[in-house]
């Protein structure tokens, strides 16, 4: 009956495409019912298997179920479209501080990134064993703190309950979580800052089967965004090393939950199991996506187990491994933490899976605190075997790859060395030795230091340590920094800057080497260079410092107060952006300068001395020898000796000793000047002959100023000597008054009484000029009266100027000049007296090419009488 159920159910798996498991079907000749594993069709999902199938448990995320199958319901499954593999659940179970430093964890925790070390902080390993004891010190001493979640898939013996409470009642699991991520000082984990997820797969008695297994896997897949999951460990295996090459073709289910955890970026790493078995692994750990782990000694033990002799780096005797083993870490006498407290010592390849599990999680963290990268587990597991330390098989003759964290991740390191030059910066310096300051670091480490000049010349910095170089002079020079880990990465960095050996010109124009006699001196200088002025100062003769710079590189004239010294100096410096600095010192006296008195006359005997002096004591000596002191050195007036020459002599001293003096001679005149008019000054009178008037006097001093105040108006007189006048040219008729005010040098002033005079010079004679050329009208003749500027129209005239008669007979001229006028009475009748003749009448008239006929002459009283006309 038996057989022919088996056969009914080969012949169903005939006409379905499903795989079955031998051994599913070899159980059931033994019992009526057995546990599977079943994985559907991709396109497939969980409703479309039937009711009739007991599932224990749901694989959503790897689309299959575990669950108790008779002949009849494996015969369903096997006809069922959407079932992909159909596999007996087999029983599981565990296979069981110098390890740390062996595999060179304790020198990547040293590397910082982002101000961050590599601890595995960030990471999270998800552990599926028989639990964690969340509550140890050294994992967090409490639920979601190093724990941060998990699920109890065997919270019975017999694993066929659950519960949300991983809690470990073996002491395996909590033993791994402690290899991968305790915080204690003495027994510290490879990755001991990464958080966890415990997945309690096993019991109390470290037992299991695989669909609790994969049903961890699939919670930690389903769950890894929430819990930032990057590694899967399990320290498993099914005590069974029978699979010599990759066994996914005959384990689906495992295939396809760690393939999908692969997929999704998360590694799985795998004991290979204690069989000492030199050709097959346990499973699930002869999956190929999967990180199969077998174990290393980390120091001399001693004998143990079939290994008479141990030493670090031996593979240990029950490591089963073959060609298809991955990666070995220490597994032999590790101590990590015990459940219920403490720390215990344990061996096995599940003690090396949470060495490689740690060992992913700080390789993932470098590269993601490096730029973001999220390495895939192909990446990381590569870097781990390349850089690892190759280990022979002295039992196989296979090499293998013992971890070195620190190598590997030296080997993903893709960040360039930070760089920071100090020296020299893009500015200009004085001098060729250059000082090359910087500071380099890496991630990892430095390897090499170089840098190249101006001219080309490359020099390697041993230990990549500050230099000083020779650049060239007085031109712009650059060096190239470059910098190299012990990976290649590569940073560096370009300096410009000029060497300016040649300090600047500087010319001071002013202040001289003399003496002033002022406190506020000017300073006037030109400053250049080739490249840039940039700073301009002087230094006073106590060291003062006054910046000429206005804005930086403009430098400015100025003006500068003296101290009180009369010895004074400064010096006027002035640098280049270089730094070169040129510099000039003027020496200079301040002298004693006596504004107030002059050399001069004054009018009263109080006399001001105001003066200009720097220095501490000021004193001065009149003309009678008498001292005065100053007090302050301040201005002051002093009574001076009366209508006499005085002087004063004015003395200064400063602090040091030094004395100068100022002498000024002056005089005081307090009389006032004595004015006398000349004889030939008007005085009263009528003046009927002239109308020009000299005004004339004398005094018995020098004067400064006289004004002659006429009829009201103030006319400056002339002064020669003690003689003083002012001349009136032409002065129109009429009554004028008059008299003279005079101040001497003194400024003493005397005034004279007043005076007058009339002025009667002008005549009048338009009817005589009239009748007389009325009478000569009929002869065709005119006559006419010529002023001293040849225009006509001079009928009034002055006695005292002379004139010109002009006749005009017919177009025939003559002109009888220079005769002046003295009288004039009513009968119109003139005397001429100047340079009158009869040959100048005649001579005009011939000159003019005519003749005077007896119809045309004259009368013209004293000189016409006797005058007969020459007939035609």
């Amino acid at each position: 009956m038996h057989n022919l159920a088996l056969i009914l159910i080969l012949l169903a798996a005939a006409t379905n495409a499903a795989s079955i498991d031998p051994k599913v079907l070899a159980d059931l000749q033994d019992s009526n019912e057995v546990s599977v594993i079943v994985m559907l069709e991709n396109s497939a999902n969980l409703t479309d298997v039937p009711d009739t199938i007991d599932k224990d448990h749901e694989f959503g995320a790897l689309n299959g179920f575990s669950g108790t199958v008779s002949r009849e319901s494996l015969g369903e499954l096997l006809g069922d479209v959407s079932v992909a593999s159909i596999q007996l659940n087999k029983p599981v179970g565990i296979l069981l501080a110098q390890s740390a430093p062996l595999v060179n964890a304790t020198q990547a925790w040293t590397l910082t990134l982002n101000g961050t070390n590599i601890t595995g902080r960030g990471e999270t390993v998800c552990i599926i064993d028989t639990g964690i004891d969340y509550n140890h010190s050294s994992l967090g001493g409490g639920w979601g703190s190093r724990v941060l979640s998990g699920y109890n898939y065997c919270a019975n013996e017999a694993c066929s309950q659950e519960s949300s409470d991983p809690y470990d009642n073996h002491g395996h699991g909590t033993h791994v979580a402690g290899i991968i991520a305790s915080n204690d000082s003495t027994n510290r984990g490879i990755a001991f800052e990464a958080s966890l997820i415990a997945i309690k797969a096993l019991n109390s008695a470290g037992s299991g089967t695989d669909d609790d297994v994969i049903a961890g896997i699939n919670w930690c897949v389903a769950n890894a965004t929430a819990y930032n999951i990057s590694v899967i460990s399990m320290s498993i295996g099914s005590f069974n090393a029978s699979n010599t090459g990759y066994c996914d073709s005959s384990e689906p289910a495992y295939s396809s939950a760690i393939n999908t955890a692969v997929t999704n970026n998360i590694s799985v790493i795998i004991a290979s199991g204690n069989d000492a078995s030199n050709t097959s692994m346990d499973v699930p750990g002869c999956i190929e996506n999967a990180t199969t782990v077998g174990a290393v000694y980390d120091a001399n033990v001693g004998a143990y187990g079939s290994d008479s002799t141990t030493f670090a780096d031996k593979i240990t005797y029950y490591t089963n491994r073959n060609s298809k083993l991955d990666l070995l870490a220490p597994g032999s006498h590790i101590t990590s933490a015990n459940d219920g407290g403490g720390f215990v010592t344990l061996d096995g390849t599940s003690m090396a899976t949470p060495h490689i599990a740690g060992a992913f999680a700080l390789l993932r963290q470098y590269k993601r605190l490096e730029n973001g990268t999220l390495l895939n587990p192909p990446q990381i597991e590569n870097a781990l075997k390349n850089r690892g330390l190759n280990v022979t098989d002295s039992r196989t003759g296979l090499n293998f790859s013992r971890i070195n964290i620190y190598r590997s991740i030296v080997s993903i390191d893709a960040s360039k060395p930070l760089l920071s030059v100090a020296s020299p910066l893009n500015i200009t310096y004085n001098g060729t030795n250059i000082s090359l300051s910087y500071s380099a670091s890496d991630n990892i480490a430095l390897d090499v230091c170089s840098f190249t000049n101006t001219t080309g010349s490359a020099e390697t910095l041993s230990g990549c340590a500050n230099i000083t170089f020779i650049a060239a002079a007085n031109l712009q020079n650059n060096v190239t920094l470059i910098i190299n880990d012990t990976n290649s990465n590569s940073n560096s960095s370009q300096i410009f800057f000029t060497v300016d050996t040649v300090p600047p010109l500087l010319s001071v124009s002013q202040p001289q080497n003399t003496t002033y006699n002022i406190t506020n001196i000017s300073i006037q200088y030109s400053a250049s260079d080739s490249n840039h002025v940039d700073r301009c100062w002087l230094v006073n003769v106590t060291g003062d410092s006054v910046f000429l710079n206005n804005p930086r590189e403009v430098c400015d004239n100025a003006t500068f107060l003296l101290s009180n010294k009369l010895l004074n100096n400064i010096t006027v410096y002035v640098n280049d952006t270089g730094g070169n600095t040129n510099s000039s010192t003027i020496f200079f006296s301040l002298a004693v300068s006596i504004h107030e008195p002059t050399n001069k006359t004054y009018s009263a005997t109080n006399v001001s001395l105001n003066y200009t002096a720097s220095g501490d004591t000021c004193w001065f000596v009149n003309t009678t020898g008498h001292t005065v002191m100053l007090l302050g050195c301040s201005n002051t007036t002093f009574t001076a000796l009366d209508n006499r020459q005085n002087n004063i002599t004015l003395f200064v001293n400063d602090s040091e000793g030094s004395t100068r003096s100022s002498q000024v001679f002056f005089t005081t005149d307090t009389i006032s000047p004595f004015m006398n008019f000349t004889a030939s000054a008007a005085n009263n009178e009528t003046m009927s002959i002239t109308n020009d008037i000299i005004i004339n006097i004398t005094s018995s001093e020098a004067l400064s100023a006289a004004l002659l105040e006429w009829n009201g108006a103030n006319l400056t007189m002339n002064i020669s000597g003690s003689s003083i006048s002012y001349s009136h040219a032409d002065l129109t008729d009429g009554n004028y008054t008059f008299r003279i005010v005079a101040n001497d040098s003194a400024g003493n002033i005397n005034v004279t009484a007043f005076r007058w005079v009339y002025i009667n010079a002008t005549r009048n004679f338009t009817s005589y000029i009239n009748d007389l050329n009325s009478s000569l009208s009929a002869n065709n003749v005119t006559f006419t009266l010529l002023n001293t500027s040849g225009s006509d129209d001079a009928s009034r005239v002055f006695v005292d100027i002379n004139y010109t008669m002009r006749f005009n007979a017919s177009g025939i001229v003559a002109e009888i000049a220079n005769f002046s006028w003295l009288n004039s009475n009513t009968s119109n009748t003139v005397n001429v007296t100047r340079n009158i003749t009869l040959n100048n009448v005649s001579a005009a008239f011939n000159s003019s090419g005519g003749l005077l006929d007896n119809y045309v002459w004259v009368d013209v009283n004293n000189f016409t009488n006797n005058y007969t006309p020459p007939t035609t």
